[in-house]
Protein backbone atom coordinates (compact mmCIF):
# COMPACT_ATOMS: atom_id res chain seq x y z
CA UNK A 1 0.00 0.00 0.00
CA UNK A 2 1.42 3.13 -0.70
CA UNK A 3 1.81 5.71 2.30
CA UNK A 4 1.27 9.69 2.15
CA UNK A 5 3.25 12.31 4.05
CA UNK A 6 0.34 13.57 5.19
CA UNK A 7 2.29 16.84 6.72
CA UNK A 8 4.34 17.28 3.89
CA UNK A 9 1.42 16.91 1.34
CA UNK A 10 -0.49 19.69 3.80
CA UNK A 11 2.24 21.93 2.98
CA UNK A 12 2.42 21.08 -0.53
CA UNK A 13 -1.43 22.09 -0.75
CA UNK A 14 -0.59 25.68 1.22
CA UNK A 15 2.48 26.34 -1.38
CA UNK A 16 -0.17 25.84 -4.24
CA UNK A 17 -2.68 28.23 -2.42
CA UNK A 18 -0.44 30.48 -1.94
CA UNK A 19 0.80 30.79 -5.71
CA UNK A 20 -2.45 30.45 -6.66
CA UNK A 21 -3.54 33.73 -4.66
CA UNK A 22 -0.20 35.50 -6.00
CA UNK A 23 -1.20 34.32 -9.39
CA UNK A 24 -4.82 35.53 -8.97
CA UNK A 25 -3.89 39.12 -7.39
CA UNK A 26 -1.55 39.80 -9.89
CA UNK A 27 -3.79 39.58 -12.72
CA UNK A 28 -5.92 41.80 -10.98
CA UNK A 29 -8.63 39.85 -9.62
CA UNK A 30 -9.66 36.54 -8.02
CA UNK A 31 -12.25 35.73 -10.49
CA UNK A 32 -10.08 33.28 -12.74
CA UNK A 33 -13.14 32.40 -14.98
CA UNK A 34 -12.67 29.83 -17.86
CA UNK A 35 -13.24 32.00 -20.93
CA UNK A 36 -16.97 32.06 -22.89
CA UNK A 37 -16.87 29.90 -26.13
CA UNK A 38 -16.46 32.49 -29.00
CA UNK A 39 -19.41 34.36 -30.56
CA UNK A 40 -20.50 34.25 -33.99
CA UNK A 41 -18.78 37.22 -36.24
CA UNK A 42 -22.30 38.99 -36.00
CA UNK A 43 -22.72 39.03 -32.45
CA UNK A 44 -21.71 42.13 -30.20
CA UNK A 45 -22.05 43.04 -26.50
CA UNK A 46 -22.20 47.07 -25.95
CA UNK A 47 -21.39 48.98 -23.19
CA UNK A 48 -21.44 52.99 -22.62
CA UNK A 49 -18.75 54.39 -20.74
CA UNK A 50 -20.19 57.14 -18.12
CA UNK A 51 -18.49 59.65 -15.29
CA UNK A 52 -16.03 62.80 -14.73
CA UNK A 53 -12.71 62.62 -15.76
CA UNK A 54 -11.28 59.45 -14.87
CA UNK A 55 -13.65 57.81 -17.28
CA UNK A 56 -12.75 60.15 -19.83
CA UNK A 57 -9.56 59.58 -19.07
CA UNK A 58 -6.31 61.94 -18.32
CA UNK A 59 -3.34 59.96 -18.71
CA UNK A 60 -1.21 59.64 -21.90
CA UNK A 61 -2.45 57.75 -24.79
CA UNK A 62 1.37 56.74 -26.23
CA UNK A 63 1.07 54.45 -23.28
CA UNK A 64 -2.34 53.24 -23.12
CA UNK A 65 -3.27 49.32 -23.89
CA UNK A 66 -3.76 48.99 -27.77
CA UNK A 67 -6.65 46.94 -27.73
CA UNK A 68 -6.54 43.99 -31.06
CA UNK A 69 -8.11 44.73 -34.01
CA UNK A 70 -11.47 43.08 -33.59
CA UNK A 71 -11.79 42.40 -29.93
CA UNK A 72 -13.47 46.34 -28.99
CA UNK A 73 -15.42 48.79 -31.54
CA UNK A 74 -16.20 52.47 -30.65
CA UNK A 75 -20.06 53.87 -32.01
CA UNK A 76 -19.08 57.64 -32.63
CA UNK A 77 -22.53 58.99 -32.41
CA UNK A 78 -21.66 62.60 -32.79
CA UNK A 79 -18.78 62.32 -35.32
CA UNK A 80 -19.81 59.26 -37.34
CA UNK A 81 -22.82 57.15 -36.82
CA UNK A 82 -22.47 55.84 -39.96
CA UNK A 83 -19.72 53.05 -39.44
CA UNK A 84 -17.69 51.03 -36.17
CA UNK A 85 -14.48 52.20 -35.57
CA UNK A 86 -11.38 50.63 -34.15
CA UNK A 87 -11.19 51.28 -30.43
CA UNK A 88 -8.25 53.68 -29.60
CA UNK A 89 -6.98 56.06 -27.56
CA UNK A 90 -7.75 58.76 -26.23
CA UNK A 91 -10.99 57.23 -26.53
CA UNK A 92 -14.26 59.75 -27.28
CA UNK A 93 -11.90 62.16 -27.89
CA UNK A 94 -14.07 63.33 -31.46
CA UNK A 95 -17.22 62.90 -29.26
CA UNK A 96 -18.00 66.59 -27.73
CA UNK A 97 -21.23 68.32 -28.93
CA UNK A 98 -23.52 71.27 -27.21
CA UNK A 99 -25.68 68.60 -25.01
CA UNK A 100 -22.53 66.88 -23.26
CA UNK A 101 -18.78 67.85 -24.05
CA UNK A 102 -15.65 67.10 -21.91
CA UNK A 103 -13.45 70.11 -23.23
CA UNK A 104 -12.35 73.27 -21.70
CA UNK A 105 -13.26 77.31 -22.16
CA UNK A 106 -11.63 77.33 -25.26
CA UNK A 107 -13.27 74.06 -27.07
CA UNK A 108 -10.27 71.75 -26.86
CA UNK A 109 -11.03 68.18 -26.16
CA UNK A 110 -9.60 66.82 -22.33
CA UNK A 111 -9.16 63.60 -22.99
CA UNK A 112 -5.91 62.34 -22.89
CA UNK A 113 -5.73 58.20 -22.54
CA UNK A 114 -8.47 56.27 -20.26
CA UNK A 115 -9.04 52.52 -19.16
CA UNK A 116 -11.53 51.86 -22.13
CA UNK A 117 -8.93 49.78 -24.18
CA UNK A 118 -7.74 48.14 -21.44
CA UNK A 119 -11.23 46.84 -20.31
CA UNK A 120 -11.84 45.88 -23.86
CA UNK A 121 -8.98 43.68 -23.75
CA UNK A 122 -9.67 42.09 -19.97
CA UNK A 123 -13.00 42.17 -21.35
CA UNK A 124 -12.54 39.92 -24.57
CA UNK A 125 -10.20 38.05 -22.89
CA UNK A 126 -12.92 36.21 -21.03
CA UNK A 127 -15.51 36.72 -23.43
CA UNK A 128 -14.60 36.24 -26.73
CA UNK A 129 -17.19 38.64 -27.74
CA UNK A 130 -16.35 41.94 -28.99
CA UNK A 131 -17.26 44.80 -27.65
CA UNK A 132 -19.19 48.24 -29.16
CA UNK A 133 -18.22 51.08 -26.53
CA UNK A 134 -19.99 54.68 -26.28
CA UNK A 135 -18.88 57.75 -24.57
CA UNK A 136 -20.24 59.49 -22.26
CA UNK A 137 -18.48 61.28 -19.71
CA UNK A 138 -17.32 65.03 -18.33
CA UNK A 139 -14.84 65.89 -16.04
CA UNK A 140 -15.71 67.71 -12.93
CA UNK A 141 -19.55 66.76 -12.76
CA UNK A 142 -21.26 66.17 -9.69
CA UNK A 143 -24.23 63.14 -9.93
CA UNK A 144 -26.91 65.74 -9.78
CA UNK A 145 -25.93 66.56 -13.99
CA UNK A 146 -26.17 62.81 -14.83
CA UNK A 147 -30.04 62.44 -13.38
CA UNK A 148 -32.60 61.68 -15.90
CA UNK A 149 -34.64 65.07 -16.18
CA UNK A 150 -31.43 67.45 -14.30
CA UNK A 151 -32.16 70.99 -14.38
CA UNK A 152 -28.53 72.07 -15.61
CA UNK A 153 -27.50 69.90 -18.32
CA UNK A 154 -29.35 67.14 -20.38
CA UNK A 155 -26.17 65.06 -19.85
CA UNK A 156 -28.99 61.68 -19.48
CA UNK A 157 -30.70 62.33 -22.27
CA UNK A 158 -28.01 62.45 -24.59
CA UNK A 159 -26.30 59.64 -23.36
CA UNK A 160 -29.49 57.75 -23.67
CA UNK A 161 -29.21 59.11 -26.94
CA UNK A 162 -26.22 57.82 -27.91
CA UNK A 163 -26.19 54.36 -26.66
CA UNK A 164 -29.64 53.62 -28.07
CA UNK A 165 -28.18 54.72 -31.45
CA UNK A 166 -25.37 52.22 -31.21
CA UNK A 167 -27.90 49.43 -30.51
CA UNK A 168 -30.01 50.96 -33.33
CA UNK A 169 -26.90 50.74 -35.83
CA UNK A 170 -26.26 47.53 -34.72
CA UNK A 171 -29.43 46.21 -35.44
CA UNK A 172 -30.01 47.66 -38.19
CA UNK A 173 -26.93 46.16 -40.07
CA UNK A 174 -28.06 42.88 -38.80
CA UNK A 175 -25.86 42.44 -35.75
CA UNK A 176 -26.98 40.41 -32.44
CA UNK A 177 -26.83 42.02 -29.72
CA UNK A 178 -26.10 39.91 -26.54
CA UNK A 179 -25.92 42.38 -24.06
CA UNK A 180 -25.89 45.95 -22.75
CA UNK A 181 -24.44 47.78 -19.71
CA UNK A 182 -22.94 50.19 -19.04
CA UNK A 183 -19.71 51.30 -16.81
CA UNK A 184 -19.46 54.13 -14.08
CA UNK A 185 -17.22 56.03 -12.52
CA UNK A 186 -18.20 59.24 -11.05
CA UNK A 187 -17.45 61.05 -7.16
CA UNK A 188 -15.27 62.77 -6.13
CA UNK A 189 -17.15 66.21 -6.94
CA UNK A 190 -19.78 64.65 -4.66
CA UNK A 191 -17.80 63.07 -1.26
CA UNK A 192 -18.15 66.24 0.27
CA UNK A 193 -21.39 66.86 0.48
CA UNK A 194 -22.35 63.17 0.58
CA UNK A 195 -20.45 63.01 3.21
CA UNK A 196 -22.11 65.38 4.64
CA UNK A 197 -25.85 63.98 4.45
CA UNK A 198 -26.55 66.71 1.74
CA UNK A 199 -27.16 64.46 -1.31
CA UNK A 200 -29.16 60.99 -1.97
CA UNK A 201 -26.25 59.21 -3.83
CA UNK A 202 -27.03 56.37 -4.17
CA UNK A 203 -30.56 57.06 -5.18
CA UNK A 204 -29.74 59.62 -8.00
CA UNK A 205 -27.46 56.55 -8.96
CA UNK A 206 -30.12 53.92 -9.27
CA UNK A 207 -32.74 56.50 -11.10
CA UNK A 208 -29.62 56.66 -13.70
CA UNK A 209 -29.30 53.09 -14.36
CA UNK A 210 -33.84 52.56 -14.31
CA UNK A 211 -33.79 55.63 -16.70
CA UNK A 212 -31.41 53.36 -19.36
CA UNK A 213 -33.15 50.22 -18.22
CA UNK A 214 -35.21 49.94 -21.74
CA UNK A 215 -34.26 51.58 -24.86
CA UNK A 216 -37.50 52.07 -27.19
CA UNK A 217 -36.28 49.12 -28.78
CA UNK A 218 -36.44 46.19 -27.26
CA UNK A 219 -32.88 46.44 -25.30
CA UNK A 220 -31.92 48.04 -22.33
CA UNK A 221 -28.64 48.35 -19.63
CA UNK A 222 -28.35 45.15 -17.66
CA UNK A 223 -26.12 46.37 -15.27
CA UNK A 224 -24.41 49.11 -13.62
CA UNK A 225 -20.43 48.27 -13.37
CA UNK A 226 -18.96 50.39 -10.82
CA UNK A 227 -15.39 51.57 -10.99
CA UNK A 228 -14.59 53.16 -7.59
CA UNK A 229 -13.28 57.12 -8.09
CA UNK A 230 -9.88 58.38 -6.52
CA UNK A 231 -9.57 58.81 -3.10
CA UNK A 232 -6.61 61.32 -2.67
CA UNK A 233 -6.66 64.35 -2.31
CA UNK A 234 -3.35 66.59 -1.99
CA UNK A 235 -3.18 68.53 1.00
CA UNK A 236 -6.77 68.03 2.33
CA UNK A 237 -7.51 65.38 5.14
CA UNK A 238 -10.44 66.18 5.59
CA UNK A 239 -11.72 65.63 1.52
CA UNK A 240 -9.60 62.52 1.65
CA UNK A 241 -11.64 60.71 4.50
CA UNK A 242 -15.00 62.02 2.56
CA UNK A 243 -13.86 60.10 -0.15
CA UNK A 244 -12.83 57.46 1.78
CA UNK A 245 -16.34 57.01 2.70
CA UNK A 246 -18.09 57.58 -0.57
CA UNK A 247 -15.49 54.82 -1.84
CA UNK A 248 -16.42 52.38 1.39
CA UNK A 249 -20.37 53.23 0.84
CA UNK A 250 -19.69 52.42 -2.63
CA UNK A 251 -18.78 49.30 -2.20
CA UNK A 252 -20.84 48.53 0.40
CA UNK A 253 -23.93 49.20 -1.64
CA UNK A 254 -22.74 47.07 -4.82
CA UNK A 255 -23.18 44.08 -2.34
CA UNK A 256 -26.46 44.74 -1.85
CA UNK A 257 -28.82 42.64 -3.69
CA UNK A 258 -31.66 44.91 -3.92
CA UNK A 259 -30.44 46.39 -6.66
CA UNK A 260 -28.06 45.66 -10.29
CA UNK A 261 -25.38 47.68 -9.00
CA UNK A 262 -22.19 45.43 -9.17
CA UNK A 263 -18.51 46.35 -8.50
CA UNK A 264 -15.99 46.35 -11.10
CA UNK A 265 -13.00 47.38 -9.98
CA UNK A 266 -10.91 48.96 -6.81
CA UNK A 267 -7.70 49.92 -8.58
CA UNK A 268 -7.79 53.51 -8.32
CA UNK A 269 -7.79 53.41 -4.39
CA UNK A 270 -4.57 54.44 -2.70
CA UNK A 271 -2.57 54.85 -5.33
CA UNK A 272 -1.55 58.97 -4.49
CA UNK A 273 2.88 57.73 -6.04
CA UNK A 274 1.03 57.18 -9.96
CA UNK A 275 -0.81 60.04 -10.21
CA UNK A 276 -0.80 62.59 -12.50
CA UNK A 277 -2.06 65.33 -10.60
CA UNK A 278 -5.50 65.63 -8.12
CA UNK A 279 -7.63 63.02 -8.68
CA UNK A 280 -6.05 62.11 -11.73
CA UNK A 281 -3.71 59.45 -13.20
CA UNK A 282 -0.72 58.09 -15.39
CA UNK A 283 -1.84 55.85 -18.07
CA UNK A 284 -0.10 52.93 -16.52
CA UNK A 285 -3.03 53.03 -13.30
CA UNK A 286 -5.82 53.34 -16.42
CA UNK A 287 -4.47 50.51 -18.11
CA UNK A 288 -4.53 48.62 -14.96
CA UNK A 289 -7.81 49.73 -13.65
CA UNK A 290 -9.25 49.36 -17.14
CA UNK A 291 -8.18 45.35 -17.38
CA UNK A 292 -9.43 44.69 -14.40
CA UNK A 293 -12.65 46.18 -14.59
CA UNK A 294 -13.28 44.15 -17.89
CA UNK A 295 -12.53 40.76 -16.43
CA UNK A 296 -14.64 41.68 -13.46
CA UNK A 297 -17.80 42.27 -16.06
CA UNK A 298 -17.22 39.46 -17.93
CA UNK A 299 -16.46 37.21 -14.71
CA UNK A 300 -19.67 38.39 -13.33
CA UNK A 301 -21.76 37.55 -16.26
CA UNK A 302 -20.16 34.20 -16.95
CA UNK A 303 -21.12 33.24 -13.20
CA UNK A 304 -23.58 35.28 -12.03
CA UNK A 305 -21.52 35.94 -9.02
CA UNK A 306 -20.43 38.90 -7.57
CA UNK A 307 -16.27 39.43 -8.41
CA UNK A 308 -13.95 40.00 -5.31
CA UNK A 309 -12.25 43.08 -6.23
CA UNK A 310 -8.90 44.00 -4.77
CA UNK A 311 -6.72 47.11 -4.66
CA UNK A 312 -3.56 47.49 -6.82
CA UNK A 313 0.00 47.71 -4.91
CA UNK A 314 2.63 48.53 -7.06
CA UNK A 315 5.44 46.54 -4.83
CA UNK A 316 3.31 43.26 -5.09
CA UNK A 317 1.71 43.50 -8.52
CA UNK A 318 4.55 42.91 -10.36
CA UNK A 319 3.74 41.83 -13.49
CA UNK A 320 0.85 44.12 -13.89
CA UNK A 321 3.35 46.82 -13.22
CA UNK A 322 5.34 45.47 -15.86
CA UNK A 323 2.58 44.30 -18.23
CA UNK A 324 1.01 47.92 -18.42
CA UNK A 325 4.56 49.98 -18.30
CA UNK A 326 3.83 51.45 -14.80
CA UNK A 327 7.41 52.74 -14.29
CA UNK A 328 9.05 54.33 -11.54
CA UNK A 329 8.86 57.48 -12.80
CA UNK A 330 5.11 57.65 -12.66
CA UNK A 331 4.89 59.70 -8.94
CA UNK A 332 3.08 62.42 -7.76
CA UNK A 333 3.49 66.06 -8.86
Amino acid sequence: MKKYNLTKNFACVLLILCILTVFATVCGCQNDTPPEPPTDDKTMDVAIFMGQSNMAGRGEAIDSVVAEQGHGYEFRAVADPSKLYDVVEPFGATENNEALADAGQNGDGKKKGSMVSAFVEGYYEQTNTPLVCVSASVGGTSIGKWIPNAEETDYFEESKRRLTAAVDYLLANEYTVRRVFMVWCQGEADATRWAKGEIDYFGRLQSIVDGLAELGNGYGVSNLFLVTPSEFSVGSEEANANKVKLVDDMIAYCERTDNNCVLASVKFRNVPLNMRDDPHFHQGIYNVTGYDAGKNVASYYATNKYPTCVEFVLGEDVTLAEKFGIAPQYTSK
